[in-house]
């Protein structure tokens, strides 16, 4: 008689939709832009020509926890204190399953950090139904480079998340 309550009870959650079943591998639709739009939320003070420098840099994940097919989107926050100049920042992204690299996106951010400010910036992260189950972590480094000079890295962050089904 238990065997029976509990198959009616795991019947009526997949008929109401509160049980998720993951999909097939692979048999989900999910976008693929990554793309990094910096917002000045607050104006800062300009340093000398050609000087940066690096006040906060973070990104951290939200929700930690996302299903296959779902997404994970990574808040950033930068402060920057920059001079007039010709400056080419990047911003890097390695993401490890495990000690696993498995994927980088760069994205050139100097036309969206064009001042000294206080900046923030969202990043949707889809999910694909193939991706191995587990924790993730995002390593992000941000470089600069005034005109033709070499990069140097300015600051990095991590944060981490959790593939679920």
């Amino acid at each position: 008689m238990r065997h029976w309550r509990a198959l009616g009870a795991i019947s009526l959650g997949l008929l109401s939709g509160c049980v998720r079943l993951p999909p097939p591998p692979g048999q989900c639709t999910v976008a693929t832009a990554w793309s990094t739009a910096y917002a000045r939320q607050r104006i800062l003070a300009p340093l000398a020509p050609q000087q940066i420098r690096i006040i906060h840099y973070s990104v951290f994940a939200h929700p930690a926890r996302g299903p296959l097919c779902g997404t994970i989107t990574l808040h950033k926050r930068l402060s920057v204190m920059r001079g007039p100049g010709d400056l080419h920042i990047a911003e890097v992204r390695d993401f490890y399953h495990g000690d696993v690299l498995v994927a980088v996106h760069t994205a050139r951010i100097g036309a969206q950090v064009s001042g000294s400010g206080r900046y923030t910036a969202d990043v949707t992260l889809p999910i694909p139904g193939n991706a191995p189950l587990g924790r993730y972590t995002v390593v992000s480094l941000l470089y600069a480079r005034w005109g033709n000079g070499p990069p140097t890295r300015l600051a990095s962050s991590r944060t981490h998340f959790q593939v679920i089904r």
